[in-house]
């Protein structure tokens, strides 16, 4: 009789926390890692129990006398659970770190086992009858194995009686051929990622990186809405900034940390000025080839979906995105971007960017969509053809990653909640100005270069891997819809700041009145959301920010912030069309402290010209 988990301990929430604590967050040899382990708190008796409990669950493992770990730096119990609620659809059993089980005994994922078997017999419910039918004999240590399902999964719940019943709405996933032995191959299932890289890792230069008060202001805007634009004059270091906070959230996996010049969690995308359709972004059907034109961006997409349960941040940096008309190239993303709903699982989805029947059609026999994505076979040496050759139930286990390829089938290519764009915009004669639509889909930064000081020469640009890289928490988006958010409790605002909020739409939208550039909803919704990112932001850097950083969380201040990033890049035109409301919106900002807003409302009015013939715009 095989234990399903070990006894040492419960795998509650705040016992992986701690074992996260207590572990090493580089790759190491074996033997450091245990001596290491021998001055945790848990001493020498580590790697005889606890040791169980912490590879079970996936935090770590070893590999030719290699120490190799889940997560490179410490985790807060929010990231904890997000982790289990993922590992609980993973684990199976027996496993590496299982002992007793009879040799024949085959390895099959718990919950998705357990929820099949009560599927074909309705009438057996009782939780030691089921586990002794799936795997031929008694299973051990059901008290555990019952708490981990009874707290991290919403499709099974087990009774006091060890009573088993599904839930209304249970979700069942595909039932996969998992490894008895190999260690890495349960490391990595567990944690739902796997990868074909076999590129030699790049070691991190520094231990952690600092960032400047203006970056935070980025990540709030990321945490709100995560669609950003930076716009300024050429050199100024737009692309540079998304690189650097890329390099900052990146893990030293093995797999992300590839490459001198850029982290896996980035990619550039140059923008053409003959983009005028969206196939350079999301492909195209090839009918001559009876093929598919899978671009880098479709296959940055997929590997960030690796990735989405660890919540790593993957950066798109759409360099120069203006060079094109963006409501051309870039109008189905414009479009899906607003389709984002958080469901009752946390989880940020979207329609799909690229349909379902892309993923569904018949191609050419040497031709197969999901490894042309970069997804990997699940046997070595497979050539399109053979896969294309296999009978559905085979082509149906043909992946590591075959659950990304139903989802792709089943719901076509989303986008993932991990994945932020940044397009990056030089605002001068070659370029192509912007509709109010894309403002109005983006969080807007204008990159101003000031006055250079000694300090230039104190420290280069962090463009390199670090040990300890920023929480992925702060850059996750994770809300969409404020008035969901504070209905549902995860969010409250006084009755004073819900009116200081109303106050400030309704206030600019007063002086606004008469021209095109009236504010509703969206900024409504993203100015309470944003309100909500920097509280977030606070509390997970509490007595963590970088010396001299500036990071104000008053509600006044983010009023200033939605008006410099959505509300004046709106307003451009000429004296009579952009005055008046430029006038009052000065008065407003005098009178309410928007220190930013009345400097750039200023430096617009003057744009006008002493003979009020000019032109005038957000951008310099």
């Amino acid at each position: 009789m095989g234990d399903a988990l070990v006894k040492w301990r419960q795998a509650k929430i705040p016992t992986i926390v701690e074992l996260v604590s207590q572990l090493p967050k580089e790759e190491m040899p074996e033997g450091k890692f245990r001596s290491i382990m021998d001055e945790s708190i848990y001493g020498e008796g580590f790697n005889r129990t606890a040791y169980q409990l912490a590879c079970q669950v996936g935090l770590y493992y070893i590999d030719k006398g290699k120490y190799i770990p889940r997560f490179t730096s410490d985790i807060n119990e929010n990231t904890a659970r997000k982790y289990m609620e993922t590992w609980i659809w993973y684990y199976y059993v027996p496993n590496p770190y299982t002992k007793s089980f009879d040799n024949l005994c085959s390895p099959k994922p718990v919950l998705t086992s357990i929820i099949k078997h009560i599927e074909e017999n309705p009438n057996n419910v009782d939780l030691g009858l089921i586990c002794y039918d799936i795997w031929g004999e008694n299973i051990g240590n059901l008290s555990n194995l019952k708490y981990v399902i009874n707290t991290y999964s919403k499709a099974i719940h087990i009774d006091n009686n060890d009573k088993v019943s599904l839930d209304p709405n249970y979700k069942q996933i595909m039932e996969e051929e998992l490894s008895r032995t190999n260690k890495k191959s349960f490391f990595d299932v567990v944690g739902g990622i796997a990868n074909g890289n076999n590129s030699n890792p790049v070691d991190p230069t520094d231990d952690h990186v600092d960032l400047q008060s203006q970056q935070y202001n980025y990540i709030a805007a990321i945490k709100t809405k995560p669609f950003l634009i930076l716009g300024g004059f050429s050199g100024t270091g737009k692309s540079q900034q998304v690189k650097e906070l890329a390099f900052a959230t990146c893990p030293c996996d093995g797999f992300l940390n590839t490459s001198e010049t850029s982290p896996g969690n980035y990619l550039l995308v140059s923008v053409k000025p003959n983009w005028h359709d969206a196939t350079d972004i999301t492909g195209f059907r090839s009918s001559v080839n009876k093929n598919y034109y899978v671009t880098d961006f479709m296959k940055f997409l997929v590997k960030a979906k690796a990735y989405e349960n660890k919540n790593v941040p993957f950066f798109v940096c759409l360099d120069e995105m203006n060079l094109a008309p963006v409501e051309e190239y870039f109008a189905d993303f414009l479009s899906v971007i607003e389709s984002r709903k958080r469901t009752k699982e946390g989880k940020v989805v979207t329609d799909p960017l690229i349909p379902a029947s892309v993923f569904n059609e018949r191609y050419a026999d040497d031709f197969n969509i999901f490894m042309q994505l970069g997804l990997k076979p699940t046997r070595e040496g497979w050539k399109p053809a053979d896969i294309n050759a296999l009978e559905d139930k085979e082509q149906s286990e043909a992946f590591e990653r075959q659950d990304i390829v139903d989802d792709l089938k089943q719901n076509g290519l989303t986008i993932p909640q991990n994945v932020i764009i940044i397009g990056t915009v030089n605002m001068d004669d070659t370029t192509n100005t912007f509709s109010r639509k894309v403002i109005d889909r983006a969080m807007t930064f204008e990159t101003v270069v000031g006055k250079f000081e000694m300090d230039y020469y104190d420290k280069d640009v962090p463009l390199h891997y670090v040990k300890n890289p920023k929480p992925s928490e702060l850059f996750i988006s994770d809300e969409v819809r404020a008035t969901e958010m504070i209905e549902s409790g995860r969010f409250n605002l006084t009755t004073e700041e819900e009116k200081q909020v109303l106050d400030f739409i309704n206030g600019v939208n007063d002086d606004l009145d008469g021209t095109p550039f009236k504010i509703s909803y969206r900024i409504l919704n993203e100015t309470i959301l944003l309100y909500h990112s920097k509280r977030e932001i606070k509390k997970i850097m509490e007595g963590k920010f970088e010396d001299g950083i500036n990071f104000n969380t008053d509600l006044n201040q983010v009023f200033d912030d939605i008006l410099m990033q959505k509300i004046l890049p709106r307003i451009e035109g000429d004296y009579e069309k952009c005055n008046k409301c430029l006038t009052k919106l000065s008065a407003r900002a005098s009178e309410q402290d928007w220190r930013r807003t009345e400097e750039k409302i200023d430096f617009m009015i003057k744009r006008f010209g002493r003979d009020k013939s000019g032109f005038t715009s957000f951008w310099n």
